[in-house]
């Protein structure tokens, strides 16, 4: 009989540690979950901010078409082609547009 008790106390022993061990394991998988739900906030972030750039880059090179036509208007206007500069022009999204052509003293790309 003491022996059936041994091994009674013994297997509640067993039982009460392994319960143990599963809770740690579902707090474990809690905190895990937890990292997941914080990455999927993080990429989408990322990607509406990819997005954002993207678009940017888009209205730049817009821009810079309709540089291109001022430039070549202006161009016609001045009547003069004998020399180039380069003109460094940055928009508030800090995208850089190289537009060429020297207007003298006054010009005017309208």
């Amino acid at each position: 009989m003491i022996l059936l008790d041994n091994e009674i106390t013994l297997n509640k022993a067993v039982i009460e540690e392994r319960e143990q061990g599963i809770q740690e394991i579902l707090l474990q998988i809690g905190e895990v979950n937890e990292i997941f739900k914080d990455f999927d906030v993080l990429f989408h972030d990322q990607g509406a901010m990819i997005d954002d750039i993207g678009t940017n880059v888009e209205n730049a090179q817009a821009a810079t078409v309709q540089a291109k036509s001022h430039l070549e208007k202006a161009s016609k206007a001045q009547g003069s082609n004998s020399s180039l500069v380069r003109c460094l022009f940055t928009d508030d999204v800090s995208s850089s547009v190289i537009l060429s052509k020297c207007f003298g003293n006054s010009w005017s790309l309208y």
